[in-house]
Parts: C-alpha cells; structure tokens; sequence
C-alpha cells in the first residue's frame, strides 16, 4: 500500500494534481491570496451579499454635509464629519440595514410579482 502512494508521488500525475491544486488556491484562496477579489471595486460597507461602493458611499457623504449646511448655514469640513457620532451612526444604521437585507434574502423573502 505504502509502495503505491510512493509510486504514485514520483509520477507525473502527482505533479500536474499539485500544479492543479495549486492553481486553485491562487484563484479561490483566502482573503489575502485572493486573485480574482481584487478585479472587483472596493467595498465601503458590506454585509453578506449587499454592499456599499466608493460612488455611493460618497454621495451619502455630500447628502449628510448638504443637510448639516442646510441646518447650520456653514459646510462642514471633513474632520468635523468624522468627529461627528452622527455621522458615524448613519454608517453603523446603514450596514445594519444591508445585513437585514442579506439575512431576509437568504432565508427567502421575495418581493410578490405585483
């Protein structure tokens, strides 16, 4: 028995299996090693399948700022924003609302065809 897997690592079969395997790894590998993850645009948000991008993470940015220029009558600056626990809050309540959103998708709530 030990005899076959001994022949069977020194041929090339053996080889090509781990070229194969090592191949696979490089494309679905971990977070860290994952090749094709890097093709898609970064993530802002994400809650399981749902996600918030780049684009629209800015344009909940300028929407938050134009709302506080319209209360205060002054922009705020960027830092003022980040310091802001509100600012952080609409964030934490968005990526809330989007792992809801995942977790009634996966467990198979679908809107009705009218």
């Amino acid at each position: 028995m030990i005899s076959i897997f001994r022949n069977f690592a020194r041929s090339k079969w053996a080889v090509g299996l781990l070229a194969v395997m090592a191949l696979s790894l490089l494309i679905t590998g971990g977070s860290q090693m994952d090749v094709l993850g890097a093709l898609q645009p970064p993530r802002v948000v994400s809650a399981g399948d749902r996600s918030l991008d780049a684009q629209a993470f800015r344009q909940a940015v300028e929407q938050i700022r134009f709302n506080i220029q319209q209360e205060q009558g002054q922009s705020p600056t960027t830092e003022d924003l980040a310091n802001d626990p509100g600012f952080l809050g609409a964030f934490q309540q968005r990526a809330q609302q989007l792992a809801f959103l995942a977790w009634i998708h996966k467990v198979g709530v679908r809107p009705g065809k009218s």
